[in-house]
């Protein structure tokens, strides 16, 4: 099919042909090699959305458990230390005067903060892990 395009002026510009395929039916509408690249090229697209550090973990053969144990390792590695830290800043305040339950202070918000790390370092892993 011949299409003319008409300019601003009303005037006829050159003839340019534009092929019109009929819509195709049917498993044989496309060859095999354009669904292939066409889904080779989405899974590109894809994979250059996620993070780094996501693509690499998940496609790198690591299991969906292995993900989310790592992820609550480290949520409950950094809450522990936030624990720790926040009680040392607490326990160094001028308005505490009696120091005799320090060592429960550090072992409660420690471990308190390694718990609370743990259930977030989970959810993250169980979302990376998707």
């Amino acid at each position: 099919m011949v299409v003319a395009g008409t300019t601003s002026l009303g005037a006829q510009s050159e003839a340019s042909s534009v092929q019109l395929e009929p819509a195709s039916s049917g498993p044989r509408a496309r060859p095999s090699g354009v669904v292939s690249a066409d889904a080779a090229i989405a899974r590109r697209k894809t994979d250059a959305t996620w993070p780094t550090g996501v693509r690499d973990s998940v496609a790198s053969g690591q299991s969906a458990g292995r993900v989310i144990f790592h992820d609550a390792a480290v949520g409950a590695g950094i809450g522990a230390l936030a624990g720790a830290v926040y009680v040392l800043i607490g326990t160094q305040q001028p308005r505490v005067i009696d120091h005799s339950l320090d060592p429960l202070a550090y072992a409660v918000f420690t471990v308190g903060g390694a718990a609370a790390g743990l259930l977030v370092g989970a959810v993250v892993g169980g979302i990376r892990a998707r």
